[in-house]
């Protein structure tokens, strides 16, 4: 059975033996897909950006993780960072808690809400994502802790995915593991360390650039250091929110037909379409597209989302594009010039962007 990320944390908070509050986690049967043992303690490393297929291309350039990489998870749909780890935080698909791309569309409000930071947000991180999250749902007085940046602290997505947690303030790669071990030899019982840093360099330079490599041999470098220092009775658990492709060619929806009957939100590779006619506006779309994306309903794309709840139904687009091939489909109506100058990008349904490494170590 492959994983998916929803059920990694639930999975590690039965293995270091917290218990749950809500009936309906089902820990041990998590705990059970990711092979673990009880243990002590553990470690979750999330690196964003990280996709299982571009670790196989570059086993090369990894001496920890090439000896690691005969597993994999699958993330949320779309294949994003704010899904992902919200899917992660609280064990629940986007129908339910309502992170369902980089923006989406306040039906109320109808104002275009980016779901990272929450900028200028016609609701608050809490009232946008209701669900509970694990680290809220599990009882762990406090040994449950995150390291990563203080720019993260009080974030949108840090209040939607992380609410209960302790946090604990690091900045660069060296740091956080540094003070996740000390954090482990304190008493804590689960910490999750986040990096960021190959996420950006792939959406700026491309995966697989030498920017690029060059990060992922860093990571890869602090993990094996990681594992190392981590007391025995440990486990430590890498995994990512999503992997990227290359954006080779792009076409803009602005330009697309009755463009002045819809409005967009989303990102490049996943694109929400609002329409006033959605039956009448999916042939000629289609038709548009190509082979750069697939046109999927609202009701098609709850298949892939996860069921909605009643609230999140209506930020879902009434059209939803999948991008195809290594194409980007932006819109230039809203999306800045540097957006749609990126050369790595993910939310769509590829295995290298939905298929992420899931290295599991009983120590």
């Amino acid at each position: 059975m492959i994983p998916h990320l929803r059920q990694v944390l639930g999975g590690l908070c039965d293995a270091v033996g917290y218990s749950s509050t809500d009936p309906q986690d089902h820990w041990q049967r998590d705990r059970h897909a990711l092979e673990l043992p009880r243990v002590e303690r553990a470690v979750l490393v999330l690196i964003d950006g990280m996709g299982a297929h571009q670790l196989a291309a570059h086993r090369g350039h990894l001496p920890y993780l090439r000896h690691h990489l005969d597993k994999y998870a699958r993330t949320s749909l779309p294949s994003t960072t704010a899904c992902a780890i919200t899917t992660l935080g609280t064990g629940r698909e986007p129908g339910r808690t309502g992170m369902v791309g980089y923006t989406a569309r306040d039906p109320h409000s109808g104002e275009r809400v980016q779901l990272i930071s929450f900028p200028g947000a016609p609701l608050s991180p809490e009232a946008w994502q209701r669900e509970p999250t694990i680290a809220e749902r599990c009882e762990h007085e406090g040994t449950f802790c995150s390291v990563g940046p203080r720019k993260f602290s009080g974030s949108g997505l840090t209040r939607a995915a992380w609410r209960g947690v302790r946090e604990v303030f690091a900045e660069t790669l060296s740091e956080r593991v540094e003070h996740t071990l000390r954090e482990v030899r304190s008493g804590a019982r689960l910490v999750y360390l986040y990096w960021a840093e190959l996420d950006h360099v792939g959406h700026i330079h491309g995966p697989g650039s030498p920017h690029w490599t060059a990060e992922l041999e860093a990571v890869d470098a602090a993990l094996g250091e990681l594992e190392r220092r981590l007391p025995r009775s440990s486990a430590l658990v890498v995994t990512s929110d999503h992997g990227m492709i290359p954006l080779t060619a792009r076409l803009d929806v602005a330009h697309a037909p009755a463009a002045d009957t819809f409005e967009t939100a989303g990102e490049e590779r996943f694109l929400h379409v609002y329409a006033q006619d959605a039956h009448a506006l999916r042939a000629p779309l289609t038709d548009w597209l190509g082979q750069a994306g697939a046109v999927l309903t609202r009701d098609q794309a709850e298949a892939h989302l996860g069921a909605f709840a009643p609230h999140v139904r209506e930020r879902v687009g009434d059209l939803v594009i999948l991008a195809r091939g290594t194409y980007g489909i932006s819109d230039s109506r809203w999306m800045s010039p540097m957006q749609r100058a990126l050369r790595g990008g993910h939310g769509s349904d590829s295995a290298a962007e939905c298929e992420v490494p899931l290295v599991v170590r009983a120590l």
